[in-house]
């Protein structure tokens, strides 16, 4: 999983972007998803997310505890990773999701209905 890292601590993988994570956050029922403000759009409500740092080079799932618990306050336990990293090439990133189950919430954020897929698909 380990990228290599240049001066700033920050991770980067083998085609020069820069390494993020971040959780899915549930509530208890599944039923709704945690979203927090953007810093970056007004307005904008993202999953909480962030740059791997050098230290956890090999453990993204610690990044994405971490951010999740700095930007959206939410604390639990993670369920799975996401089967696919997300690439925005024109941001210049790769982010690594995981759901997490959400069991404490440390400051206001918002929940949404989470989308189900239709007749059970």
């Amino acid at each position: 999983m380990a990228g290599k890292s240049k001066s700033r601590g920050i991770v980067y993988d083998k085609d020069g972007l820069f390494r993020r994570a971040g959780c899915i956050c549930l509530d208890a029922t599944g039923s709704r998803v945690l979203l927090i403000e953007s810093t970056r759009r007004a307005g904008a409500l993202v999953i909480p997310a962030g740059k791997v740092e050098a230290c956890e080079a090999d453990d993204y799932a610690a990044t994405a505890l971490r951010e999740t618990e700095e930007e959206a306050g939410a604390k639990g336990d993670i369920v799975r990773e996401v089967e696919h990293d997300f690439v925005d090439a024109a941001a210049g990133h790769c982010t690594r999701y995981f759901v997490l189950r959400v069991t404490t919430l440390l400051k206001p954020s918002e929940y949404v209905e989470a989308l189900a897929p239709a007749n059970g698909d």
